[in-house]
């Protein structure tokens, strides 16, 4: 006779005889026992290929989703998948963590955006505490982010969430929203935005530019980079504009001036900020005009626009031409000494060759299918400071969720282009003193980008102490989500020791449990000696209960 048994069942035997010490190291658990050795041999050896490929065909995912998840490349999944290699031990254990979790869970989880510090991988953790420690239905997420917790959670709770950043309302308002689209209401917004005589006059005020930038991007697929490298270094209009640079002779400062010369070309806001830097010049001109067509139409309803909206940051993040789909810095070709790098200039080939149309079909269609499963609950999305919240907020909430900064990292800094692609306003971007002459940053940060006092070291501790007594003031636990700081490991310095946040709390709730998350790991933010690896062990959950009166 046969006995048939599957990864995840394997991972669930293990689950019940080793505990959650061999959940976190499956090849170094200490055990006598013959039937765990057992297990753990046989899950081993059914994590070959084939059913790493099958693994991530019931997870509903495609290749590059599925890296997301493990923090590896899509080359390295398709090496698993066809068994040129096998996966370091802390990846099987995220991938038995996978096996066993996906037939407990029957929400798809969405990610709009690639999101530094995503809680993706632990939002059945999340649901788990609230559901022990929650005194009732309404859950505060105070800082929603890509909206990614609150939607999870909205099947079974009323969600009251904050961000301050606008386009963290709009991803987190749209995938808050019930309101559901069938297939033939997507397909009519789909193909009134796709109308070619939408883009046609935008385009003809860009062509000329759009051609040159071709022209870079096909030398270079023929290994001739030597335009495309220059191209990165010149493209971006706004500093043409800014520094004067209108006496420079080149073929491309000719073009940017004609671009100027057309009174048209003010109207396009990204193409102008960011065109050719984060975008192609082309695809740059799609979004100024999906967005103008949001803001012009006069007959969708905010739940539409906000769908369309949501869909078009969701783009942005998936096409934008930087390391790690943030925006902090825009890619450098060359290193130190001048030499291409052949991994980035690859990259900046493929993602300017994404198409925006392809990329937004798919996104709108991810973002309204993240509705189905939203409860018809009057949930709330408030757009400001998360302590200026809890200071105002005049409902009541039974359990607090929070996820704050950990580091001196702006988070505005890596989403500043979502920003002005949600508020779509114009704004005058960040210069410094270069040489007594003011130079725009590289990054071409908005000049207002939010500066959160979790960040800052002079303000960190009071932050915490305000969010914490806010919660508390509320009669209501308080979970949070941050992450211990390893000086050892040389990781990226936190501004709070968890020690010091259980201090702080202690002030406000009699009990104060600290409980690691299992499998989770930190996508590394650049290549420096503080970042060089993905960071293990690295998230914890801090509960507050039993408030102090």
């Amino acid at each position: 006779m046969k006995f048939l048994i599957g990864i995840s069942d394997c991972a669930l035997i293990i689950d019940h005889f080793g505990g959650q010490d061999y959940y976190s190291d499956p090849f170094n658990y200490n055990s006598n026992s013959c039937l765990l050795k057992t297990f753990k041999s046989l899950y081993l050896h059914l994590m070959n290929a084939e059913n790493i490929k099958e693994l991530r065909k019931q997870l509903g995912l495609n290749q590059k989703e599925f890296a997301d998840k493990m923090n590896v490349t899509i080359v390295t999944i398709s090496k698993w998948e066809r068994e040129i290699a096998t996966p370091r031990k802390k990846h099987m254990a995220i991938l038995k963590i996978m096996g066993k979790n996906k037939s407990r869970d029957n929400i798809a989880a969405y990610r709009p955006i690639q999101y530094l510090g995503s809680k993706l991988r632990l939002l059945n953790d999340i649901k788990n505490h609230i559901d022990t420690y929650s005194n009732g239905n309404t859950i505060c997420d105070l800082f929603s982010g890509s909206g990614v917790v609150s939607n999870y959670l909205s099947s079974s709770y009323k969600l009251v969430a904050t961000d301050i950043q606008e386009y963290s309302c709009i991803l987190t308002n749209s995938l808050l929203d019930n309101k559901h689209l069938n297939s033939n209401q997507l397909d009519q917004i789909i193909k009134f935005i796709e109308k070619p005589s939408n883009f046609k006059n935008s385009l003809n005020v860009t062509q000329e530019l759009i051609n040159y930038e071709n022209k870079c991007l096909n030398q270079a697929r023929k290994d001739d980079v030597t335009a495309l490298v220059k191209f990165s270094r010149e493209s971006s209009l706004y500093i043409h504009k800014i520094e004067n640079n209108q006496g420079v002779n080149s073929r491309l400062a000719n073009l940017k001036k004609t671009f100027f010369e057309n009174k048209n070309s003010s109207n396009l806001i990204i193409t102008n900020l960011y065109g050719g830097v984060y975008f192609s010049y082309e695809q740059a001109v799609y979004i100024d005009v999906i967005r103008q067509t949001v803001q012009s139409n006069g007959k969708w309803n905010k739940s539409i626009k906000n769908l369309i909206l949501a869909a078009l940051i969701s783009t942005a993040s998936e096409i934008t031409n930087t390391v790690g789909k943030q925006f902090a810095q825009p890619m450098k070709l060359l290193n130190k000494d001048g030499l291409p790098k052949q991994l980035l200039i690859e990259r900046t080939i493929r993602d300017k060759n994404y198409s925006v149309l392809e990329v937004f079909k798919q996104t709108l269609k991810k973002v309204n299918a993240a509705r189905k499963h939203v409860s018809n609950l009057d949930h709330e999305v408030f757009c400001g400071d998360s302590l200026d919240f809890l200071s105002s907020y005049a409902g009541k909430i039974d359990c607090f969720y929070a996820d704050p900064p950990y580091t001196i990292d702006h988070y505005s800094r890596f989403y500043h282009v979502l920003e002005t692609i949600t508020k779509y306003d114009s704004p005058i971007l960040a210069t410094m003193n270069k040489k007594g002459a003011p130079k725009v940053m590289n990054g071409l940060y908005r000049i207002d980008r939010h500066q959160s006092s979790f960040c800052i070291p002079s303000q960190v501790k009071d932050a915490f102490s305000k969010m914490i007594q806010g919660c508390a003031s509320y009669q209501a636990p308080l979970i949070i989500s941050y992450s211990p700081y390893d000086h050892a490991n040389d990781e990226r310095p936190r501004l709070l020791k968890t020690q010091e946040i259980k201090e702080i709390a202690h002030k406000y709730y009699k009990s104060i449990n600290i409980i690691p998350a299992d499998g989770h790991i930190h996508r590394k933010l650049h290549s420096t000696n503080k970042n060089t690896t993905g960071i293990e062990n690295c998230e914890v959950f801090i509960i507050c209960s039993g408030v102090i009166t």
